[in-house]
């Protein structure tokens, strides 16, 4: 039976004069900056429907900033209780979201919002299930394609010879490897650094990392290639979600799921082209590939799939069925 959100509100209500008294409080760790996006276009309204919801039953807290959980330890943060609702980045969990890296194949994925979409479908079919077996995901929402940032603008776009660069995962470091360049893993948070001593040439990654991490500074050169995802999740621990009383797991399921992964993904969408107006408006060089250009990125990266697919048990039926799922979303939002 599908159940209305007021029918659960009411059943949230009976559960808590009939049976438990005590408010079941719920801290959720947003793992980033105060109002830094997609929180308070995205987590903070979807916490206040909780709570409305689930008065007297439930309490959603939401802690934003690093006093609680950082980017390197949420995961084991929610895993050991100490926060029960927690949102992160699946590629700084090193080793277990192998299946879901399939985001990081180059050229699949162009909007983060129909991404997002397609990407929840993927968990849903159960293909990914080795991924989320400590965890019950409540949103997975993708970034639009990485960028190439530069210290200096390259002899050619397609020729990465001579420069190192730095790869935040095995696939960046095979699609740097396939330009030609030498990938080059250190923490995000040293990527500055490394830059501004010139110990690297460039790091791939997102566009909002060049306001987050000011990239924009020592990383002037921007190439528009699709040069691989990202996703981000909002999980809970699959000890504690059992522990929920019935109603409140299908008070927040329903709250949750497909519906707010693409909420998450078109505000990473939006992120996305203020980072990018952003390095226009600080003057820095912005290359868009011509069709060309765009034609042989795709043909030097094509083994990128390849070889994730050779490094992970099933991972062909993984890159199928998310082929498939992008090109239903992309059908659907054209209708």
């Amino acid at each position: 039976m599908k159940w209305s959100f007021a029918a659960v509100a009411v059943a949230l209500c009976f559960t808590s004069t009939a049976g438990t008294t005590d408010e079941i409080k719920l801290t959720f760790a947003t793992n980033a900056g105060p109002n830094r996006s997609p929180h308070p276009e995205v987590s903070l309204p979807w916490a206040e429907r909780i709570n409305e919801a689930g008065k007297g039953l439930v309490n959603v807290n939401v802690v934003q900033g690093f006093t609680i959980v950082t980017p390197q330890n949420f995961y084991a943060r929610v895993q050991n209780d100490v926060v029960q609702i927690v949102y992160g980045l699946q590629g700084s969990v090193g080793g277990v979201f192998r299946l879901s890296d399939v985001v990081r194949v180059p050229y699949l994925v162009e909007k983060g919002d129909l991404g997002s979409i397609a990407f929840w479908r993927l968990y849903k079919t159960g293909l990914l299930d080795a991924d989320y077996k400590d965890v019950h995901p409540l949103a997975l929402g993708m970034y639009p394609q990485s960028a190439m940032h530069l210290a200096k603008q390259p002899k050619s776009i397609l020729d990465l010879s001579g420069l190192k660069i730095v790869a935040n995962s095995k696939v960046t470091g095979d699609i740097i490897e396939k330009l030609g360049g030498t990938p080059i893993t250190i923490l995000i948070q040293e990527t500055y650094e490394a830059l501004q001593r010139r110990t690297v040439d460039g790091t791939i990654t997102g566009y909002p990392a060049i306001i987050a991490f000011k990239f924009s500074e020592v990383a002037p050169v921007h190439v528009d290639a699709q040069l691989g995802g990202g996703a981000t999740m909002l999980v809970m621990a699959k000890k504690k979600w059992q522990e929920l009383p019935g109603a409140l797991q299908r008070l927040i399921d329903e709250n949750s799921g497909e519906a707010l992964s693409r909420r998450y993904g078109a505000a990473n969408d939006v992120e996305w082209v203020e980072a990018q107006d952003f390095a226009k408006a600080q003057k820095n060089t912005i290359i868009v590939p011509t069709a060309e250009q765009d034609a042989a990125f795709r043909r030097k990266l094509e083994p990128v799939a390849d070889n994730w697919v050779k490094d992970n048990p099933n991972g062909a039926a993984v890159l199928t069925k998310f082929r498939e799922l992008m090109a239903q979303a992309r059908a659907e939002s054209k209708k």
